[in-house]
């Protein structure tokens, strides 16, 4: 539910409160504009509901979700769906070194969908097994690959992205700790010497980082019509 707030009996004064209070929250647009209704929820309940499994339910076909929408078909599928799913009652985020690797996954799959990429996990080519890919087409071969490493071989990791660069000269990225990156520098791009001024090296932080900004900014880009909607 959306409305004006605070309430007040005055409905000029109700407004223009309403409009300081929204513009504390929200900004303004380029225009000098704001949004003026603050919406507040109450008993949020966090679900684990892919968004495969949200367009088969209301017949959308949605690459992303950004902020609320309403729902503008029958929901009698989806609400019952909802109604079987068991809640986690305030979970709180998860800091970068509680993240496992699939968690990590889905972010940089996440990330690719709203920049406007074509992503998929666990890519196949050729007997390799890339953890995300963004696609372009009509390119041929993935524009960026990205290696998820928390443990395993190192060195199988980095021989993927260089497969991955010679195949196609994809953007190729390792994601991993601190010290995992820096042992990657030191023990491996001796051996590795081309993939040296190749290979992204981005810290699990910074991909928690870059993630959380997105979700949180997504709105002032299409608000802005930065990008297309």
């Amino acid at each position: 539910m959306a409305f004006k707030y605070p309430f007040t009996p005055n409905e000029t004064e109700q407004l223009n409160i309403a409009n300081f209070v929204a513009e504390k929250v929200w900004g303004k647009d380029v225009d000098g504009r704001t949004w003026p209704y603050l919406i507040f929820l109450k008993d949020v309940k966090k679900i684990d509901l892919p968004l495969e499994k949200f367009n088969e339910l209301t017949d959308y076909n949605l690459r992303f979700v950004v902020g609320f929408m309403r729902l503008s078909k029958a929901t009698s599928k989806l609400i019952d769906h909802l109604s079987k799913i068991k809640v986690s009652e305030g979970e709180p985020s998860k800091s970068p070194s509680e993240l496992k690797h699939d968690d990590i996954v889905d972010m940089i799959y996440a990330l690719g969908e709203v920049i406007g990429y074509k992503p998929e996990r666990k890519w196949r080519h050729e007997g390799y097994e890339f953890d995300v890919v963004w696609n372009k087409p009509p390119r041929i071969g993935p524009k960026y690959v990205f290696e998820v490493h928390l443990k395993g071989s190192l060195e199988a990791a980095l021989l993927r992205l260089k497969h991955a660069y010679d195949l196609w000269e994809s953007r190729i990225f390792l994601v991993s700790t601190e010290d995992q990156l820096k042992e990657a520098e030191t023990k491996f791009f001796g051996e590795l010497h081309e993939l040296k001024d190749k290979v992204n090296l981005v810290k699990i932080e910074d991909i928690k980082e870059f993630y959380d900004f997105k979700g949180k900014f997504e709105w002032l880009e299409r608000k802005f019509g930065l990008r297309p909607t």
